[in-house]
């Protein structure tokens, strides 16, 4: 069973420091990619190669830790919602752990909303997996990072309201049909 005090209480400021020094190169990269993309079959064929990107450091992360340049991809990648909203559904997923160590290492190094996306990520993994009393810590993180995150709120009244996790798994489902669309398989 995870540990409650896996969730970093606050980020780490010497790797926010480090991820920060490459985040605007991330974000400057990403914006360039996607206005280079011009057609929508080039922009999902981005989107896909940037998600199988992102699951290649979830099943690493588990064993060795992301490096800061590589985290700063990952952050701005999260930013972009086709690819964020994909990563719910691996929550239903047999990598849902691999998952979770990413977005701990995510929140450890970033402030924010980026740190709330990430904690929020791994509470709907909690939730999901029945574990309501990691998802609501999770959750008071997430909240405490970035009180409006959109998700995180819809989470926390979820929990508020004792929804039994099933029924907040179609998130998860409707992730792995937008993963499908992408021609990825993330069950």
């Amino acid at each position: 069973m995870r540990q409650l005090r896996s969730i970093p209480d606050v980020p780490n400021p010497d790797l926010v420091d480090e991820v920060r020094s490459h985040l605007a190169d991330a974000i400057a990269r990403d914006r360039d990619e996607l206005a280079a993309a011009r057609s929508p079959d080039r922009v999902l064929d981005l989107r896909r190669e940037r998600t199988v990107w992102l699951l290649f450091q979830i099943s690493t992360a588990q064993e060795k830790p992301v490096g800061a340049e590589d985290l700063a991809w990952a952050v701005a990648l999260l930013r972009d919602r086709t690819i964020r909203d994909i990563m719910y559904g691996l929550a239903r997923s047999e990598y849902h752990g691999a998952a979770e160590a990413l977005w701990l290492q995510i929140a450890a190094a970033t402030h924010g909303h980026d740190r709330a996306e990430a904690v929020t990520l791994f509470s709907y993994s909690a939730y999901h997996h029945d574990n309501t009393a990691l998802a609501r810590t999770a959750l008071a993180t997430a909240l405490d990072a970035d009180p409006t995150h959109p998700i995180a709120v819809l989470l926390a009244t979820a929990l508020d309201d004792r929804l039994p996790p099933q029924q907040i798994r179609a998130l998860a489902e409707a992730a792995a049909v937008i993963a499908a669309d992408l021609g990825i398989d993330i069950t």
